[in-house]
């Protein structure tokens, strides 16, 4: 389902894969910038649930779902959030408009821990970009 605000729902399969691309799986906080419905981190593995889990979402209308599921909502929009050194994880679908952006975001407000970002490969390959 795509709208204005770009929300693409991560399937499960590939957010299980995200997950396992972290190396340190000592997790204490974990965000998801770009959450949507909270579909990343609803795929955190059971055995890790200890963990707080917050999340920044744009779309105020799916933050009741994101606290139904037990997810903290810390803000709405990322790219002016100014507290991520909280976090051991950022995990993260950003929108394909913006996702350069937002992994330098990220980069740049973690202190000490470990991303794992969905980008579409144009934003890599993109020759025109200074990002």
């Amino acid at each position: 389902m795509a709208d204005a605000l770009q929300f693409y729902p991560t399937p499960a399969a590939l957010a299980a894969r995200m997950w396992s691309l972290f190396e340190n799986r000592q997790f204490s906080r974990v965000l998801d910038p770009s959450a949507g419905s909270g579909a990343l981190l609803q795929a955190m593995p059971q055995h890790h649930r200890r963990c707080q889990l917050d999340a920044i979402e744009i779309d105020p209308g799916k933050h009741p779902t994101l606290r139904q599921h037990g997810i903290n909502v810390v803000g709405l929009d990322f790219l002016a959030f100014s507290t991520g050194a909280l976090y051991s994880h950022i995990l993260m679908n950003p929108p394909f408009a913006q996702g350069c952006q937002h992994v330098l975001k990220a980069w740049e407000s973690l202190f000490d821990g470990e991303i794992v970002a969905l980008i579409n490969a144009q934003t890599l390959r993109n020759p025109f970009s200074r990002e």
